[in-house]
């Protein structure tokens, strides 16, 4: 179990790109590493800066705040007109990224990786008209063996 973080992210994205009910919410390809590039398409979701505590209990156990960050805007039509405001967008999100992982068991090198609770969801305003933004932090354990 060296590198928790890099494991525990690449288990957590490649369960959502393979959520068909997820990937209605966000489509596979704007589902991004945490070292993507400015700008990306909205909606996206992307790791966001995660916790590790030291062990606890025994040497096969490590607990983490696993972040994830979610950019949507108001989805629109061809010809602008507004199909979905951004706070229902955003919502649809962030419940499909929830139902998604709320309870998840993954494989993980080493061990599984349970994603135990939904610790914390902030909502707030983008930067930019019609857009806003969510960080939705789970609580994991990862078990080896």
């Amino acid at each position: 179990m060296a590198d928790l973080l890099v494991a525990v992210e690449k288990a957590a994205l490649a369960h959502l790109k393979a959520d068909p009910a997820f990937v209605s919410a966000i489509p596979a390809a704007q589902i991004l590493t945490s070292d993507a590039g400015a700008n990306p398409t909205k909606p996206f979701v992307k790791p966001g800066t995660a916790i590790v505590s030291p062990y606890t209990g025994h040497r096969k156990r490590r607990a983490m705040r696993f972040p994830l960050y979610i950019r949507a805007d108001a989805r629109k039509s061809g010809t602008g007109a507004v199909l979905e405001l951004a706070r229902d967008h955003m919502g649809r999100c962030v419940s499909a990224l929830c139902d998604s992982l709320y309870r998840a068991r993954l494989p993980v090198p080493g061990g599984t990786a349970r994603f135990e609770l939904v610790n914390d969801i902030r909502r707030k305003v983008d930067g930019e008209a019609d857009a806003l933004e969510a960080n939705i932090e789970f609580r994991v354990t990862v078990m080896a063996g």
